[in-house]
């Protein structure tokens, strides 16, 4: 399921959410020009700043946690989290406010890197992705906007269908496909990670934007039908 845009009404401009998406595109097109899925060559240049688990687990490189989460593999993996943030993204940053919701994003990120690495610690397999940190986000709208009707999109074969589902159905079916999968994966090799989804960096991600979203206490907030 793909979400088109839900229908809340903004108070203010989420210049935040703008900011972190421009980030990036710019650097996506910086790294790797408008190519659909970059050469094992441009993606070398950036596996520096990407999170490997066994790095993590002995404390070394722990900036990547933060330069991971504005890195991309392709044209997909960047389109698909962008559109998840402007969809969700600019409600919650509306909620919380624009400070709350930058620290809220990249502790989200930050806990996202550390979970994928603490599930495998000795895998070497780099990740990248703002992912962990939309899962926070996610996280966030489902519990303020639970009613919040979003527009959908699925695919059945090469039949597109439309339809609007209420944010707590449309988040949670993906975050119980996310433990699903993580589940499986998990079962498949001793690498958690072997360059596929890293589902239990969006698994960390989402349950720390549940813990923070109390803990930074945002203004009360009405749902939406």
């Amino acid at each position: 399921m793909i979400p088109l845009r839900e229908y809340l009404p903004l108070r203010r401009p989420p210049v935040v959410t703008w900011a972190l998406i421009l980030i990036n595109v710019f650097v996506y097109i910086y790294f790797f020009g408008v190519a659909i899925s970059p050469t094992d060559a441009q993606f070398a240049q950036v596996q520096q700043y990407m999170v490997v688990p066994a790095e993590i687990a002995q404390g070394h490189h722990l900036d990547t946690l933060i330069t991971a989460m504005f890195l991309h593999a392709n044209i997909l993996h960047i389109g698909g989290n962008m559109l998840f943030l402007h969809v969700f993204g600019n409600n919650v940053e509306d909620a919380l406010g624009r400070v709350k919701y930058l620290f809220f994003y990249l502790a989200c990120g930050v806990v996202a890197g550390l979970a994928q690495s603490f599930v495998d610690p000795t895998s070497t397999v780099p990740s990248l992705g703002a992912s962990g940190a939309i899962a926070g986000v996610l996280a966030a709208f489902m519990v303020m906007y639970p009613r919040a009707q979003i527009e959908t999109l699925a695919l059945f074969g090469f039949i597109p269908l439309f339809f609007k589902l209420p944010a707590l159905i449309f988040i949670g079916i993906w975050i119980v496909l996310q433990f699903v999968s993580g589940i499986a994966q998990f079962g498949l090799s001793t690498q958690v990670a072997q360059g596929g989804v890293g589902y239990f960096a969006h698994i960390g991600g989402f349950l720390s934007g549940l813990v923070l979203l109390y803990a930074i206490r945002p203004r009360p907030h009405e749902t939406w039908n």
